[in-house]
């Protein structure tokens, strides 16, 4: 899967479908705390536990945006930083069963 986009729109790495939303965005800092903003009214505090994308190298820093598309794909956008180069993944995940609460647009 690729992270693309057309005119500057992010599409949906399944369908290719431009109208996504954010649900949450995560930095995973090791030996630092976590920062997970959820939703709406919800940003988290947590402790480091090493479940990035990236577990192979725990000294840098990644950042995850998960989105899901209106045709109810579900996936993240993850890019992990160490030591001046940038990596990225996508990881697909379950689509939604129930409605979600997607981050502030207004």
């Amino acid at each position: 899967m690729e992270f693309t986009t057309k005119n500057n729109e992010v599409l949906c790495p399944v369908c290719g479908f431009e109208y996504n939303h954010f649900l949450s965005v995560k930095v995973i800092a090791p030996h630092h705390n976590t920062i997970n903003i959820v939703g709406s009214n919800e940003a988290k505090l947590t402790k480091y536990e090493p479940t990035g994308t990236f577990t192979s190298n725990v000294r840098g820093t990644e950042i995850q945006i998960e989105y899901s598309c209106e045709n109810g794909h579900h996936w993240i956008f993850a890019q992990f930083f160490y030591k001046g180069t940038i990596e990225t993944k996508i990881i697909q995940l379950p689509e939604l069963e129930e409605e979600y609460d997607s981050l502030w647009r207004d």
